[in-house]
């Protein structure tokens, strides 16, 4: 484990733009920690799954359908050829 106080003396040694990025640095750190927290054990508030509709939901909604729904594309016909 690093030293506080190295880490504070290091810190304080650099440019104050340095410093502020450093800080910058430090939110992103803990940021995409939490965000890896809750993605590993979501909070209670968040749902845990979300509803999936069923299969055949659609059922019955397609009206029409060309004759020709099944057959290949004339655009590709140079490329099954």
């Amino acid at each position: 484990m690093l030293d506080d106080r190295k880490l504070l003396a290091d810190i304080h040694s650099l440019p104050p733009g340095d410093q502020s990025e450093v800080i910058d640095f430090i939110s992103r750190l803990k940021a995409r920690h939490v965000s890896q927290a809750e993605a590993t054990h979501p909070s209670s508030t968040q749902p845990v799954s979300q509803a999936v509709s069923p299969l055949g939901a659609m059922k019955g909604l397609i009206l029409h359908m060309a004759d020709d729904f099944d057959e290949p594309l004339n655009d590709f016909a140079e490329y099954m050829a």
